[in-house]
């Protein structure tokens, strides 16, 4: 038997409300969600973790982040 593949999938948004639900959402359907309220944390977060992420979903506006 293959053993099912996990997913993961990291998120930033500065709105905690989004992060709640984005992360309530996938991990109910058995994905890994690593998240982050700000860029500058989603960027240390993912260099510091082991962790494979298949994909990043980034609020495009995040304050801290946007030219």
């Amino acid at each position: 038997m293959v053993p099912k593949t996990i997913l993961s999938l990291y998120y930033i948004n500065d709105r905690i409300g989004f992060v709640s639900v984005f992360r309530n959402y996938f991990e109910e359907r058995g994905y890994q969600v690593l998240a982050a309220s700000t860029g500058m944390e989603g960027i240390r977060l993912l260099k510091s973790t082991d962790v494979r992420v298949d994909a990043v979903v980034l609020d495009y506006e995040a304050p801290e982040m946007s030219v």
